[in-house]
């Protein structure tokens, strides 16, 4: 694989990233679900790049990483907010079952 291609999917991976990231901040949940197949895509093609050629790809391997630490951390937070939302209104159903069954 030529140096060119290789800086290709790394650049186009990132550009992925960030509109993930942007669609996280948006809530835009289905899709960054959509676009995150393309993503395996690409990631798959720079596992393929040799070692040799990888190092000199270091600094954007880093940036690659930060992006998807802060793409999991929102998705993370914003799991734990519909996990919240989702045992509230499970409380409620429960709550309104034994008024229900009591009367």
């Amino acid at each position: 694989m030529t140096e060119d291609k290789s800086k290709y999917l790394f650049d186009s991976l990132q550009s992925l990233l960030e509109v993930q990231v942007e669609m996280a901040r948006r809530g835009s949940y289905r899709k960054i679900a959509q676009v995150s197949d393309q993503a395996g895509t690409l990631v798959q093609q720079i596992e393929k790049i040799p070692e040799a050629a990888n190092i000199k790809f270091a600094a954007s391997r880093e940036k690659l990483l930060g992006l998807y630490k802060k793409l999991e951390l929102m998705l993370s937070a914003e799991r734990d907010i519909v996990n919240k939302q989702l045992k509230q209104l499970n409380n409620g159903q429960k709550t309104v079952r034994t008024y229900r069954n009591s009367g």
